[in-house]
């Protein structure tokens, strides 16, 4: 049996009401003509809830990255007692939230400086279709003090600060900071700031931060001061949420730093200050300062390439963490209690003795304690200083025997173990004397004097000195103080 072939559809045909024609009928749609439709429908609605939970899922999350950034803030600016956070207020919305602070800055007992810090949020995934992350915050600061923001505002000439930060989809965040340059004019003075410009990023337990300022001038009746090329950078890694110390460095450079009054200046040049601390091994803890100054003038005198070297090496990590720890509670309540600053807040029973368990521990795993490098460059060369101090008999006491040692530090001299040197060009040491004033000129020969009785010793046009402390006694150059 044959099938039936399939007729084609445009010749279905139906009957024309009250006639004998017929009209075909139009074609059925296909599904493959509604695809695009229906997937374009569905993928809308997707890509709506979608968005619609990322919206409330990057709200709530934003709320909590916020409130735990405002917490912790809080704590560090009550701890410092130069400032705190009275209360805040947080309205959330679906595509945006907004927060405020209300800071007050001064010491306790003093009318305070309120400000207000408002947190402009914008919700992602797609915060203001501008990035993509959790949310993206513009910062805006004003004084509560109505009149005080109208100078403000007229002294950056109507233009705002800009800080906005991105809060990542994984928590961190990169904030920019545009400071517009700016006059302020009173009775005492005027003040020129030229623009600020940086960057501050922090991803999980680690940071980093980049600021330039081009400076400012200050102008009054008594002198004019003037600050050029100021950059400060620096980061920061820790290895838990729980530790205070973190490793990384840290750099502040200033190209220029000068005043003038009445005839007199004093000018700085090339200041670099810059610090770095690194684990020693897993349990240990070493940091390490260093400041330098290109040239500075006063005075009538100039001088260049001052230089200083610090380091604290082989720190207990453990009891130095909980040490910073315990400092960080203590001040906190200090604040809130009202303590004066600069007044010793009292410590509990609990934590003085934490105090005194963390400062033994200290102690005992012997620290050292270093001055690398001072000198001062003269035309004739660097005269420079060293010393270093240790307690390496500490590691051998007892718990108890350190008890008394901290409640007669006298004692601890007996365990101490330090040493000085010195050296430079025998001209550049009589230049450097000369710095102190127009009574210095028979120094010369009391250098000679000072070689022949060996208390300097001079190599070919260079001199130098050792001098040493150990067992509760002084050496100087290998030969006891008593035999001079």
């Amino acid at each position: 049996m044959n099938a039936e072939p399939t007729p084609d559809p445009s010749s279905l045909s139906t009957p024309r009401p009250g006639g004998a024609g017929q009209t075909p009928l139009k074609p059925r749609a296909t599904p493959g003509r509604r695809r695009p439709a229906l997937v374009a429908g569905a993928g809308a609605l997707g890509l709506a809830a979608l968005l619609g939970g990322g919206l409330a899922l990057t709200s709530s999350r934003t709320r909590t990255t916020t409130e735990d950034f405002t917490r912790s803030l809080s704590r560090t600016l009550t701890a410092s007692r130069v400032a705190r956070v009275d209360r805040t207020s947080y309205v959330r919305g679906l595509t945006g939230s907004t927060q405020t602070l209300h800071v007050a800055f001064g010491e306790a007992g003093q009318p305070p400086l309120r400000v207000l810090v408002i947190n402009h949020i914008q919700h992602g995934p797609f915060p203001g279709f501008q990035a993509v992350g959790q949310a993206l915050v513009d910062t805006e600061v004003r004084f509560e003090d109505p009149k005080f923001q109208t100078e403000v505002d007229r002294a950056f000439g109507g233009r705002k600060p800009q800080i906005r930060t991105l809060v990542g989809l994984d928590g961190g965040t990169q904030t920019s900071v545009d400071i517009p340059a700016g006059r302020l004019r009173q009775a005492g003075g005027e003040m020129d700031w030229q623009p600020l410009h940086g960057s501050v990023a922090v991803r999980g337990l680690s940071s980093s931060a980049d600021l330039n300022w081009r400076g400012l001038t200050f102008t009054s009746p008594e002198g004019t001061s003037e600050l050029r090329g100021v950059r400060m950078q620096g980061e920061t890694r820790r290895s838990s949420e729980d530790d205070q110390l973190g490793v990384g460095q840290s750099v502040l450079s200033v190209e220029k730093m000068s005043f003038s009054s009445a005839g007199q200046s004093v000018e700085l040049a090339g200041l670099k200050v810059s610090g770095e601390s690194k684990l020693s091994g897993p349990d240990h803890y070493d940091t390490q300062f260093t400041s330098s100054v290109g040239s500075l003038g006063m005075a009538g005198q100039h001088l260049s390439d001052l230089r200083l070297e610090l380091g604290l090496r082989h720190l207990a990590r453990a009891p130095l963490n909980r040490l910073l720890t315990l400092v960080n509670e203590v001040q906190t309540g200090a604040r809130a209690a009202g303590t004066p600053s600069g007044a010793l807040p009292d410590l509990t029973p609990a934590q003085q003795q934490q105090l005194q368990a963390d400062v033994l521990a200290l102690i005992g795993d012997g620290p050292e304690l270093s001055l690398d490098r001072l000198s001062l460059k003269q035309p004739s060369g660097d005269v420079v200083l060293r010393a270093r101090a240790t307690l390496p008999g500490a590691s051998t006491l007892s718990r108890e025997q350190l008890q008394l040692m901290l409640a007669a530090p006298a004692a601890a001299m007996g365990l101490l173990n330090a040493e000085a040197s010195f050296e430079g060009p025998r001209t550049a040491v009589q230049e450097l004397l000369s710095l102190a004033g127009p009574g210095t000129p028979g120094l010369a020969s009391r250098l000679d004097d000072l070689v022949e009785a060996g208390m300097l010793r001079q190599t070919g046009q260079q001199l130098s000195a050792r001098l040493h402390f150990g067992e509760g006694d002084f050496t100087l150059n290998g030969r006891s103080l008593t035999e001079f």
